[in-house]
């Protein structure tokens, strides 16, 4: 079952007042929704590029590469 989810923000007063004034009250609570979802859509997408982008450097591959040689067990142990 999914529950909906109260949550406590601040907002500077300037910010606030424009929303109350501009957004009517029945509309504020999905209007505060899409604008999360579309943050953090936006936020997973530069975390995707960033990833792809750091598998792409070979320095950093190489780095990882030296660092993942210390797990393989030396002969004899």
């Amino acid at each position: 079952m999914i529950y909906d989810m109260r949550m406590t923000f601040n907002i500077k007063d300037e910010i606030a007042n424009d929303f109350l004034l501009l957004v009517p009250s029945r509309q504020r609570s999905e209007l505060v929704v899409t604008l999360i979802q579309q943050a953090m859509e936006a936020k997973k997408k530069a975390i995707i590029k960033a990833c792809i982008d750091a598998n792409k450097d070979e320095e950093t591959n190489d780095t990882i590469d030296d660092w993942q040689s210390f797990d393989t067990p030396v002969e004899g142990e």
